[in-house]
Parts: structure tokens; C-alpha cells; sequence
């Protein structure tokens, strides 16, 4: 679910997936349960997806069920994250669509919550979100910390030993970048200015999170006193480490910024 020039999701994938499955619902005469794994804003399973699995001439709820389960998979160690999951979360359509599915799941060893379509599309843009929010919130300390001449890692450790905020995520540094976060939550600060809410901590998020990029040439800048005819290596171009992906990644802006 890509985005579109204005942060908006991009559903023209999905519809015509759902389109294909469509065709293939019609052969099967036996209850059938689609699940959807994609990244949406809520609503969008119930008010796109089955509308168009409809097509078929099938009922949703009784001649097949529906599922909304998303995916918790971090790049690079994807394999491990489906087979050692923190939990899974079911959203169904109905009662029988959640008890087809948690079957599949029965011998996995992870917490099995069900809830509504809507809530399990949520969960998932509100799990990115947060995230993003502790990384942008640890590069704002960073950023003090540069000024105090304080340990910016030796304060993310002891504050990750709450249980209640954990290590994780809380690494400062360039920001976050990848196909996930930036993309998720603009996604869902253009629904929730949609849907009447103002988003102002997600925003804060995003904008702590662009201005990072020149921080760090700052630094540089104040470090060294002319940069003119220098060489810079820039060592790690993907957003993450272990990883080849450079979409989204910080180390694209800090070059530009570092050749102009």
C-alpha cells in the first residue's frame, strides 16, 4: 500500500488483488475465509475489499469470511518475526471468519487476539507509529545531549531499564527512514485529519524526524572548520542495518546536503 503525492494511501494494488481473488472465490463452492495482510487505514477492509469480493455473487459473512490480520514482520529478519511472533492479531468479520483463522495459528506459541476489521487495521498503524515516535523522541534528547556533552546511549540505557519503555528503539541518531514508517505514519496523519483529529505528536514525529538529516551536518560543519574540497565517506546507506534497502533511507539527504 504505497502512498500518493499527498499522503494518502494508495489502494489500486489491493483492489485489484481483491479483484483477482474474486475470480477464484467463484470455483469454490465450499465456506472460504480471505484474509487481508496489507497495510490499511480502518475501514478499508469493509468498505473496499469486500465489497469487490462480493462481485464474485458470494455474501460475506455467510457463503465466505474475512479477516483482517497484519503483519509484524521487520525487514531482515522476517522469517524469524512469522515464526517467533509476539502476538497475533485477528480481526473478523464474524465469529466462524476468527475461528478459521486462529485455527492456522494454533501451533504457534504467541497470544492470539481477535477483534474487530477495524481495530486489528488500527493496531497495526498504531504500532509503527509509536515506534517512530520513540526515535524521534530519543533524537530530541540526542540533540541536548550533544550540547551538554552527555552520553546520549548511556541515558537510553537507563531509561530502557523501565519495563514499562524497554531498550528498543530508542538508538539516537539520523532518524528513521525504509518503506515503513515514514510512509505509515503520513498515512495516518492524513486519516486522522480526515476523521476530524488533529495529529499533532504524529506530526511532531515527522518533523523531528526531516530535521534530523541536518543535524548531523551540522555537527560536522561545527566540528571541521572548512568543508570545502573535503572527502566524506558516509558509511551505511541502508536505513537499517543488515539490510541492502535504501528507500526512504536518512543517508540520501545528508549527501545531497553534504555536496551542496
Amino acid at each position: 500500500t504505497p502512498m500518493d503525492e499527498e499522503g494518502n494511501i494508495n489502494l489500486d494494488y489491493i483492489k485489484q488483488a481483491s479483484k483477482d481473488v474474486a475470480e477464484g472465490m467463484k470455483e469454490r463452492k465450499e465456506y472460504q475465509t480471505i484474509v487481508v495482510k496489507s497495510t490499511v487505514v480502518p475501514g478499508t477492509t469493509e468498505n473496499e475489499v469486500i465489497p469487490i469480493l462480493e462481485e464474485s455473487g458470494k455474501k460475506a459473512g455467510k457463503d465466505f469470511g474475512v479477516c483482517m490480520n497484519p503483519e509484524f514482520l521487520r525487514e531482515g529478519t522476517a522469517l524469524n518475526d512469522f515464526l517467533e511472533p509476539d502476538r497475533i492479531v485477528i480481526g473478523e468479520l464474524d465469529e466462524r471468519s476468527g475461528e478459521q483463522l486462529e485455527e492456522m495459528y494454533s501451533d504457534f506459541d504467541a497470544p492470539i487476539m481477535r477483534t474487530g476489521l477495524k481495530e486489528a487495521e488500527l493496531i497495526k498503524y498504531a504500532s509503527n507509529s509509536l515506534l517512530a515516535t520513540k526515535i524521534s523522541f530519543i533524537n530530541e534528547i540526542g540533540n541536548l545531549c550533544k550540547e551538554l556533552g552527555i552520553d546520549v546511549y548511556e541515558v537510553a540505557d537507563g531509561v530502557g531499564m523501565d519495563h514499562r519503555v524497554k531498550r528498543d528503539f530508542l538508538n539516537s541518531g539520523d532518524g528513521f527512514g525504509g518503506s515503513c514508517f515514514p510512509k505509515d505514519v503520513r498515512a495516518l496523519i492524513r486519516f486522522m485529519e480526515k476523521n476530524n483529529t488533529e495529529p499533532r505528536l504524529l506530526q511532531s514525529t515527522i518533523d523531528v524526524n526531516v530535521d534530523q538529516k541536518t543535524k548531523l551536518v551540522e555537527l560536522l560543519e561545527a566540528r571541521v572548520e572548512d568543508l570545502e574540497g573535503k572527502t566524506v565517506a558516509v558509511l551505511g546507506l541502508a536505513f537499517k542495518p543488515g539490510t541492502d534497502d535504501i528507500r526512504k533511507s536518512p543517508a540520501i539527504p545528508i549527501i545531497q546536503q553534504l555536496k551542496e
